[in-house]
């Protein structure tokens, strides 16, 4: 396949070599002894685009006088000797090719002409000379740029000032439907759109700062997101529009702004953006609090809130995005909704959030349709604000009617197992993780788990339960993690379906815990665990080195001894997580 960028040293004609060179005599003396001046090498090109190029300008002139010479010759890409002087910015050999009357608008495959090459070398005399002589201001690429729009993309403003004044259009468009005015707005080119928005005005065609792409985005919104302050200082003043929404995700300026962490930009957006619109955007993740939320400072969150926009909002949850809320809520909530609190991913920073806590934010659901926060949390494995959640009182209680007992406690149970499970294959999982136990200090109710008629064979079973976690894990590896629970309940009778499932001696165990939860010791053992635990005390080498002050049967007593394996169970991951 040939090569139209490379030169091939052995398919250039003598002639061609000598115009690159800028041999003058030695061309002269070829073509006066009958050489042709039109041999073409492997990229098309004659010896007047081997001169042109070169900026040989006397060698040049003696070709264009040559009678077989075509001052239009075009090479296999259709450049023209006058296009590569240009994109050369070679002055000299533009005004000669001008003199002889060559055509300065001849363009190549892609539209490119000598004066969009000019620009793209900075010759500001080339340029000139080619507008003087007829070049096209308004010429345009296959991608429908024109002169105008690279120069205020680069922020040409003298060169983009020429062009107006010699009758460069405004209103054109590239093909995603970019005018001259957005391409600046997106560059920042403050000083070019400022001379565009003039002669804008001039024109009476202001109407060009509101005329969006195809994706709906305007000057502004573009401006916005990219951080360009002083350019939407400018289209505001203009009449642009700080509403129009951009059409995949309908979010506005503001929101991009905030996106962006463009404080100044937010500070300039905010005081004229529809705040209610704005916050009922439909894509929920353009939400301006959400939105905020993953921001490492919380500058612009704090402006938003004194702003007036509403914090304890409900909103919809993308079922795709919480498969774990989907299978753990009831058929009848199969359109989730909740407030912010639920769509708080795991690597957001904590700062917003605890502002909002302060600030008044719920951190319980808004009603009663809604899902949880702490729930949310949960099923997505969040753990650092499943704490923090807590930290601010969030209910650890969640009931509903297709559930057996505190739904919070079943999905921290099944994480847990779940992480018991990645430990048993070689995980790398760090005790930190566990779910069940910031819970339980937190007040989280656990008989309730094991209260209800469990329906092994499905007939009018709960959507929801420990038998779940039983199927999904084996009664065997839900032994340990069940009577570590069964030692914080009052009054437990566990049923017969779900002890049927564990083995003689298991169910043994657990019949034993069951009949210390009527105890008032027991009672008063799980208050002080408890207690000690939130205060960071509840440590096995710490309750020990009490010693004389305090008897081994009350060691043992609090250390929950006489249940061997519940007591290193709960132990080794309270030590962990204080």
């Amino acid at each position: 396949m040939m090569n139209f960028k490379e030169a091939y040293l052995d398919t250039c004609s003598t002639v061609g070599t000598l115009a690159r060179c800028g041999d003058l005599l030695g061309m002269q003396n070829l073509v006066w002894n009958g050489r042709p001046v039109d041999v073409k090498d492997n990229r098309g090109w004659r010896p007047t685009h081997e001169a042109a190029a070169n900026d040989h300008p006397g060698c040049l002139e003696f070709l264009l006088r040559q009678e077989a010479t075509d001052l239009n010759w075009e090479t296999f890409e259709k450049e023209t000797a006058m296009l590569l002087a240009a994109r050369n910015g070679h002055t000299s050999c533009v005004r000669l090719l001008l003199n002889f009357n060559a055509d300065p608008n001849l363009c190549t495959n892609e539209g490119f002409s000598p004066l969009w090459e000019a620009l793209v070398a900075r010759s500001r005399d080339c340029i000139r000379l080619l507008v003087k002589r007829g070049a096209d201001v308004n010429c345009k690429t296959y991608t429908d740029h024109t002169p105008l729009h690279l120069a205020a993309e680069k922020g040409n403003t003298n060169i983009v000032a020429y062009f107006l004044n010699h009758d460069a259009r405004l209103d054109v468009f590239t093909e995603p439907h970019l005018s001259p005015i957005f391409v600046a707005a997106h560059a920042g080119q403050v000083d070019t759109l400022r001379v565009l928005l003039k002669v804008a005005s001039d024109r009476d065609q202001l109407f060009l700062v509101n005329e969006t792409a195809k994706d709906n985005a305007s000057p502004l919104l573009i401006a916005a997101q990219e951080g360009h302050a002083e350019c939407i200082e400018l289209l505001l003043d203009c009449g642009a529009d700080p509403n129009i929404q951009v059409t995949e995700t309908q979010a506005a300026a503001l929101q991009y702004a905030i996106y962006k962490n463009h404080l100044r930009c937010v500070q300039l957006l905010l005081p004229v953006t529809d705040l209610t619109k704005a916050a009922a955007c439909s894509e929920v993740f353009m939400h301006p609090l959400l939105l905020a939320l993953k921001l490492k400072d919380t500058n612009i969150l704090q402006l938003l809130m004194d702003a007036g926009i509403e914090a304890n909002v409900s909103l919809p949850l993308d079922p795709e995005d919480h498969p774990l809320l989907v299978k753990f809520m009831p058929k009848s909530m199969q359109t989730l909704r909740g407030s912010l609190l639920c769509h708080i991913e795991d690597d957001w920073p904590e700062q917003g959030v605890r502002l909002l806590l302060k600030s008044g934010l719920t951190p319980d659901r808004l009603s009663e349709h809604d899902v949880p926060p702490l729930i949310a949390m949960l099923c997505n494995e969040n753990l650092r604000f499943c704490k923090l959640l807590l930290q601010f009182g969030a209910n650890p209680n969640v009931y509903h009617k297709h559930v057996v007992g505190n739904l919070a406690m079943i999905v921290a149970l099944g994480n847990d197992l779940s992480i018991r499970e990645e430990c048993r294959n070689g995980g790398d999982i760090k005790l930190e993780n566990w779910f069940v136990w910031p819970l339980l200090l937190a007040g989280a109710e656990t008989g309730s788990l094991f209260s209800g008629r469990i329906d092994q064979n499905g007939l009018h079973s709960p959507e929801i339960s420990i038998q779940n976690l039983i199927d999904e894990y084996h009664p065997s590896n839900c032994f340990t993690a069940f009577s570590s629970i069964m030692c914080f309940c009052h009054f437990l009778d566990i049923p017969s379906e779900l002890l049927e499932q564990f083995t003689e001696k298991q169910r043994k165990h657990f019949k034993k815990i069951s009949a210390s939860t009527y105890t008032l010791a027991h009672v008063c053992r799980k208050t002080i665990v408890l207690e000690l635990a939130k205060k960071k005390n509840y440590k096995k080498k710490k309750i020990e080195s009490l010693g004389a002050t305090v008897p081994v049967a009350v060691q043992e007593y609090l250390l929950f001894s006489e249940f061997e394996l519940v007591a290193q169970n709960i132990l080794q991951i309270n030590n962990a997580i204080l």
